[in-house]
């Protein structure tokens, strides 16, 4: 129990966290054991990965942007990818932005070494967050043509500025510098000079580090893909994707909300002007 302490429950968030991102990409795609089955292989690699990158890499990496954010993903698409069928739906549920958007500071911040740069990291990601969170709202607005917002990038793009800054949360930075990391959602190069390295030595060492988080997730996330498919193991029918009547007890009245909200494209209020009654809202639905 020696080890059992803040650090390492720190890093366990950490570790759930890039199994999270994945599960991200196969929502309501696999079944119970496929899930239990994914996490199992993926957690060790993950923790692998970090040991490659940090430890004998040196990479700068404290709030995950490589490690955690794009093995997660990587991992993810590359496993969905070998699982895909034709007839997968789009999942359209929105996740909870809000929660993560005040959650994010601490995450970049947990593992910063010492007060000042704890309090950098939070200062840094915050303002990242709000020079994402702005652009989301304006670049969503442009490019949609009745200048309305699109609820899709609203959910993911608000993070992006503290997903980019995880690299470099407790650099120095000047203000202006976080709010660029956030606009541009790009991973500022870091400022700091490792121990016996130059500034490009460093720069490098940080590409490298991406290069090999890139092909271990991608090669792990193959091969994952491979082994939920198997036909030993318990499969989601492609009917009842993204349904949970299979695997849990569900209210009796599930299956038919689930079927009806599952198929409805667009839904619409248009005001109706009746002969004999006042104007009104009525709904109208596409499916």
């Amino acid at each position: 129990l020696d080890n059992f302490n803040i650090s390492s429950l720190i890093n366990a968030d950490y570790t759930a966290a890039v199994v999270l991102i994945s599960f991200g990409a196969l929502c309501g795609k696999l079944s119970p054991m496929q899930y239990l089955l994914m996490a199992l292989i993926e957690a060790p690699f993950s923790i692998f990965n970090e040991y490659i990158v940090v430890k004998i890499l040196g990479v700068q990496d404290l709030g995950g942007s490589m490690i955690i954010h794009v093995f997660g993903a990587v991992f993810g698409l590359i496993a969905g990818r070998v699982l895909f069928t034709k007839t997968w739906r789009d999942s359209e549920h929105l996740g909870t932005t809000g929660f993560l958007w005040v959650f994010w500071p601490s995450f970049n911040a947990a593992n910063a070494f010492g007060a000042d740069a704890r309090n950098r990291s939070i200062v840094n990601t915050y303002t990242a967050l709000i020079g994402s969170t702005i652009t989301a709202f304006v670049v969503s607005s442009f490019y949609n043509k009745k200048e309305n917002f699109n609820v899709r990038h609203l959910v993911n793009a608000p993070l992006a500025g503290g997903v980019a800054l995880g690299a470099c949360a407790n650099i120095l930075l000047a203000p202006f510098d976080a709010l660029a990391i956030g606009v541009v959602n790009y991973n500022f190069s870091s400022r700091i000079i490792q121990s016996g390295r130059t500034q490009s030595q460093q720069a490098l060492f940080q590409l490298c580090g991406l290069v090999v988080t890139l092909l271990l997730a991608g090669v792990v996330g193959a091969i994952t893909g491979l082994i939920l498919k198997l036909n030993w193991l318990t499969h989601v029918p492609d009917s009842k994707v993204y349904c949970d009547d299979n695997f849990f007890d569900v209210p009796e009245d599930y299956e038919f909300t689930t079927r009806i909200s599952s198929n409805i494209e667009h839904l619409e209020f248009t005001e109706m002007k009746p002969t004999n009654e006042k104007s009104k809202l009525m709904p109208s639905v596409m499916l």
